[in-house]
């Protein structure tokens, strides 16, 4: 039997933008890896995550995914994955506008969505060369 992977990577983003980011930085830093792609694998479950990896690390992303963002099947298994004693590192655009009703993010990661913002948050300063025409 070859050696268990020691990352999860769970690609969920449905417009494929960030695979090669995400795989440039596990090799980049000698990770082994086993890629998920659940567009074509479907949702890994608990028997994926025993089966594949050791220790137990995921790192999930979403992408710029705008609906369907964590199905509640997903965060099921994300919470018998983390009631195992797992690890997850979640990432992604809406996770947390679109699916922090569910259990997961709500009682295990203990995020909740609030409002989006649209006032900054910074002000530059006129004629510096850092911030000038990006913030006002």
């Amino acid at each position: 039997m070859a050696d268990k992977a020691k990352i999860l990577l769970v690609d969920d983003d449905p417009l494929q933008k960030y695979e090669d980011e995400f795989i440039t930085s596990l090799e980049g830093n000698s990770k082994s890896y086993y890629l998920w792609r659940t567009a074509t694998d479907g949702i890994p479950d608990s028997s994926v995550f025993e089966k594949f990896f050791d220790p137990k690390v995921v790192i999930w992303y979403s992408g710029d995914a705008s609906d369907s963002v964590l199905t509640g099947a997903e965060q099921q298994n994300l919470i018998k994955f983390l009631d195992s004693g797992g690890n997850l590192i979640l990432t992604g655009q809406n996770i947390v506008e679109k699916s922090d009703s569910l259990p997961l993010l709500k009682n295990y990661v203990g995020v909740t969505f609030d409002k989006n913002l649209t006032t900054p948050l910074t002000s530059g300063v006129i004629g510096d060369p850092i911030t000038s025409g990006i913030i006002v």
